[in-house]
C-alpha cells in the first residue's frame, strides 16, 4: 500500500528551575552537579566559602556556600562551559577559568585553599573530570560539534540518534532511533527527553518522527544502565536531547548537503539511471535579546528526497521474496490459466468427474466436488469487477521475471519521496543568579509518500501506478 503521508509533531516545554536550596522544581534529568570539599592546607574543613560557577557564554552566576563540613553543591546547571572561583576571607581565592560540564553529569571539585590576602589568587587549569565517579549510570555523551565534525551519511536524514546507537553499551545490532532493543528488553520500550522533559507522544521512544532537528542538539546523553532515578521511568533506556542555547554573543550557521543520480553509476541490468536525489539544508541563529539575562536561538532543517532504485528481484521460493520485490500475476494468470501451480507428481485423488486432483488443484465452485482441468479457469467466468483489475494488471504491471513470486522490483526506499521539514525555537530567561526560565517550541512535519506494504509499483512513475495511487493511497 501506498500513502501520502504527513504526521505533524509540536512540543511546547517550559522549565522554571532553580539552582538554590528551595528549587521550584527538583532537578531536571539533563542538568549537571558540581560539588565537593573545600579544605585548608593542613587537611581540615572549612565552611563559608563562596563557590561560584559561571556560564561562559551567557554569562549568568550560580553561586553555593560550603556547610559546617565543608562540603559544597551547586545543582542543576546547563550543560555546557562554565568557571569556578572559590573565595573566603583570609584565604587566597581560586580561580578555575574553563570546565566542561556534560549532561547528567556529577563533576567532583576538592579544593585546598591557602592563607593570604584576597587580593592573591591561585588558578587551577583543568577540566571537569570526564568519567563521573559519583553515578553508576552506564551510557554515551555525543556533543553537537563532535557529530558535525564525523563524516555523515545523510540518505534519510540527519538523525543524531543513529550516531549513538553504534557507540552505547546494550544497545541491540538491531535497533534503531525508532525502535530501540536495549539490554534485552522489548522494542518501543525507550523513552526520549528534551531539555529533561519526556518527549514521547506518539509511538513509544520514536525520536525520528517527533524529535528535535539534528542543528538544534548541544548534546545527546544515552543512558542504559544504573538509569538516574529522574530518568527511571522505563526499564528500555534513555535518550536524552539537549538544546543549545542563546548566549551572549550572536552565532549562527548553514548547510547544505546534496545527492544527485548524475553522479552514480549504472546499476547492472538498468538501462537508465533511476531518479536518486535528495538535499538536506537550513540554518540556525542564537543570541542575546537582554545582556546577561535573555537569550534565544533558532533553527530550521529541510529534507527533499526522490528514490526511486528498485531492489531486486526474488525468485519461485517464498523464503527469498525480499522487501525490495513484489508479486504480480503472469499472463498465463491473468488468462485464467494457473497450470503452473499444479504439481503432477503428487496425486491426491479424483473428483467427481473421475479427473485426477494434483497438489495444487483448484475447485471449481460452480460443481462442487470438480477441478478445473489443467488448473485452467474459463474466461466467460470472470466477473466484471475482476476484469477490471485484470486490465490494469495488464496495462501498468507487466511481470519483469519468469518467477511466480517475487516477479516485480519495487523501491528499496519506504519513503521515494518525502519532505520533512524541522524547526526549533528555544528561549532562556534568568529570574534571579540561582532561578531560570527556559522555554522551548519544537516542530516537526514529515509529509512523505510511503510505501510499506511491499505492493506493486509501475515503472517509470512517480507515485507507483494506479493500483498504488488511486486505491492504495491516503490521507493520514
Amino acid at each position: 500500500m501506498k500513502r501520502l503521508l504527513a504526521s505533524y509533531a509540536c512540543l511546547p516545554l517550559l522549565v522554571l528551575f532553580g539552582s538554590g536550596a528551595a528549587n521550584l522544581l527538583h532537578g531536571q534529568g539533563n542538568r549537571a552537579t558540581i560539588n565537593g570539599t573545600i579544605t585548608d592546607s593542613s587537611g581540615g574543613v572549612v565552611p563559608g566559602v563562596e563557590v561560584t560557577a559561571k556560564n561562559l557564554g551567557t554569562g549568568e552566576p550560580t553561586q553555593a556556600i560550603s556547610n559546617n563540613d565543608g562540603i559544597f553543591s551547586i545543582l542543576n546547571l546547563f550543560p555546557g562551559q562554565y568557571s569556578l572561583h572559590f573565595e573566603k576571607t583570609g584565604f587566597k581565592p581560586i580561580e578555575i577559568p574553563s570546565i566542561t560540564l556534560l549532561s547528567t553529569q556529577v563533576a567532583k571539585f576538592d579544593e585546598q585553599l591557602e592563607l593570604g590576602a584576597t587580593t592573591q589568587s591561585v588558578t587551577v587549569s583543568t577540566q571537569a573530570p570526564i568519567l563521573d565517579t559519583e553515578t553508576a549510570t552506564e551510557g554515551t555523551h555525543l556533543t553537537g560539534q563532535v557529530v558535525t565534525d564525523l563524516p555523515l551519511n545523510i540518505y534519510g536524514g540527519r538523525q543524531i540518534e543513529t550516531f549513538a546507537l553504534a557507540l552505547t553499551p546494550g544497545y541491540s545490532l538491531f535497533s534503531s532511533p525508532y525502535e530501540a532493543v536495549i539490554n534485552g528488553t522489548q522494542g518501543f520500550t525507550k523513552d526520549f527527553t528534551v531539555d529533561g522533559t519526556s518527549a514521547t507522544a506518539q509511538i513509544q521512544g520514536d525520536s525520528m518522527e517527533i524529535g528535535p532537528t539534528m542543528e538544534a542538539i548541544q548534546e545527546v546523553e544515552s543512558q542504559t544502565s544504573g538509569i538516574d532515578p529522574r530518568n527511571g521511568i522505563t526499564n528500555g533506556g534513555v535518550m536524552m536531547f539537549n538544546l543549545k542555547s542563546g548566549t551572549n554573543q550572536y552565532h549562527g550557521s548553514g548547510f547544505l548537503y546534496g545527492h544527485n543520480e548524475l553522479l552514480d553509476a549504472r546499476i547492472w541490468g538498468d538501462p537508465d539511471k533511476p531518479k536518486s536525489r535528495f538535499w538536506d539544508y537550513g540554518g540556525s541563529a542564537g543570541g542575546r535579546i537582554i545582556k546577561d539575562r535573555t537569550f534565544f536561538f533558532a533553527t530550521i532543517e529541510r529534507y527533499q528526497q526522490t528514490q526511486y532504485t528498485l531492489g531486486t528481484l526474488g525468485n519461485n521460493s517464498a523464503n527469498n521474496v525480499g522487501n525490495t520485490a513484489a508479486t504480480v500475476p503472469t499472463t498465463a494468470f491473468l488468462n485464467g490459466d494457473f497450470s503452473a501451480l499444479l504439481n503432477k507428481s503428487v496425486v491426491l485423488g479424483t473428483d467427481t468427474h473421475g479427473n485426477p486432483i494434483y497438489s495444487g488443484a483448484i475447485f471449481n465452485p460452480n460443481d462442487p466436488g470438480a477441478v478445473f482441468v489443467n488448473n485452467q479457469i474459463p474466461q466467460g467466468m470472470f466477473s466484471s469487477v475482476s476484469k477490471k483489475i485484470l486490465s490494469l494488471y495488464q496495462s501498468n504491471y507487466a511481470p519483469q521475471s519468469s518467477a511466480l513470486l517475487g516477479n516485480e522490483r519495487v523501491p528499496t526506499s519506504n519513503s521515494p519521496i518525502q519532505t520533512p521539514i524541522q524547526s526549533v525555537l528555544k528561549l532562556d530567561h534568568n529570574v534571579t543568579n540561582n532561578n531560570h526560565l527556559s522555554g522551548s517550541w519544537v516542530y516537526d512535519n514529515r509529509p512523505r509518500v510511503l510505501d510499506d506494504s511491499a505492493s506493486v509499483w509501475q515503472l517509470g512513475t512517480s507515485n507507483g501506478g494506479p493500483l498504488a495511487d488511486e486505491i492504495g493511497r491516503a490521507h493520514v
